[in-house]
């Protein structure tokens, strides 16, 4: 089976469980929305939800970005969306394109928090039920960053392969901060291997269990120096490969 050819069961299973569990994201988020965007605003100036293009689906055959298809002139690796966040950084104008990095200065005393907490991240379930975006799946990159890496990473492009990019994923837990290319290479192959686990209802389970499981004791354990370690995701085996 052609890598990106998804079980039609898995893609809608998956999106029942994401419209569900976007729903509960919303019921947090209406506590939540009022002494945040409070606090944002008191710690420094800028619109509370800040809004940024991000990498999302990449629905072009391997054959097509091969060829330098006519969909888009510029391979980004996927189709840009607009995802939302609370705001966490200072507003700088600067408008190029950088990832954050422990200690980064950017970051406001309250959006320390909201980092920490992943508070910051509840915006994100709007597009989740919009369908931009899932539970779980690879990291929606920036654009100009992607274009980098979709360069100067082998099959970079292939991790987003009928994949919707996810708030929390199993790059995101194994992988945390990107300091380098070999990173980065790492961050790819891992999306890569939880996209083999969408070719069947139950590797698609268990995977997502998996991450779903690691994900809430890394959000408990946050009150730690250091994130708890993890144990290995459940890969598919050979006949669901």
């Amino acid at each position: 089976m052609e890598y990106g050819c998804r079980c039609r069961r898995v893609a809608a299973a998956k999106r029942i469980a994401d419209i569900c569990i976007a729903v509960i994201g919303f019921a947090v988020l209406a506590v939540l929305f009022i002494p945040v965007c409070c606090a944002i605003r008191v710690s420094s100036s800028g619109p509370v939800i800040f809004r940024q293009t991000r990498v999302g689906v990449n629905r072009r055959s391997p054959q097509s970005a091969a060829q330098g298809g006519a969909q888009r002139c510029v391979d980004v690796g996927g189709k840009p969306f607009v995802m939302y966040k609370f705001r966490s950084m200072r507003c700088t104008g600067d408008a190029t394109a950088m990832l954050s990095f422990p200690g980064d200065q950017r970051i406001t005393g309250v959006g320390a928090v909201l980092r920490r907490t992943h508070i910051d991240e509840l915006p994100q379930f709007w597009n989740v039920l919009k369908g931009d975006m899932s539970v779980i799946g690879p990291r929606p990159e920036q654009v100009e960053i992607s274009m980098r890496y979709v360069r100067d990473v082998d099959r970079y492009a292939h991790r987003m392969w009928n994949v919707k990019p996810g708030i929390t994923g199993l790059a995101q837990i194994l992988q945390g901060y990107i300091n380098s290319i070999d990173d980065v290479a790492r961050t790819a192959q891992l999306d890569t291997t939880y996209g083999g686990s969408l070719r069947s209802l139950w590797s698609w389970l268990r995977m997502d269990a998996w991450v779903a499981a690691i994900t809430m004791r890394y959000l408990v354990s946050r009150w730690r120096p250091v994130a708890p370690a993890v144990s290995a995701p459940p890969l598919p085996s050979e006949h669901e490969r």
